[in-house]
């Protein structure tokens, strides 16, 4: 499913505004009871918009960095012109950026060994991470020449 702020329902997005808030919230299990409850709607509701709870935290997820503005976040890191500067700006970005991702990680991880599509999710995501992080060292290795 594709879900991007453009397509989404307002029950679509109040669902993933719930899900989001109980993660920040500390709620670590976000059971689709629970999810459907806050948001106002039943389950059967819920499972109409997403069919499973991967399906949900996947979605939650880019909507995290869609509300919170990842591109935007990332954008001095992309236009820094000295190795310095990348860097620094770099752990900058990590240092803003990551606490505002954490509880939706958390949620993700602690239920992500037990559902092979939202584990598929989460090693794409660091696959995601890890090719960000090689082109940071690469345009390092650049400057250094």
């Amino acid at each position: 499913m594709i879900d991007t702020m453009s397509s989404r329902t307002a029950t679509s997005q109040r669902i993933l505004e719930k899900t989001m808030e109980l993660a920040e919230a500390g709620e670590k299990t976000l059971s689709m009871g629970k999810i459907a409850k806050v948001a106002g709607i039943s389950r059967q509701g819920l499972y109409l918009h997403y069919p499973s709870r991967a399906s949900l935290l996947i979605a939650t997820a880019q909507y995290t960095d869609e509300y919170y503005n990842l591109e935007e976040h990332l954008r001095p890191v992309q236009s820094a012109t000295t190795a310095e500067q990348m860097i620094k700006r770099q752990a900058e970005f990590l240092g803003r950026y990551n606490p505002l991702i954490y509880p939706i990680v958390c949620a993700t991880d602690a239920l992500r060994r037990d559902d092979p599509e939202l584990n598929a999710s989460w090693h794409d995501r660091l696959a995601n991470r890890r090719s960000g992080s090689l082109e940071f060292a690469k345009r390092l290795h650049r400057w250094q020449r």
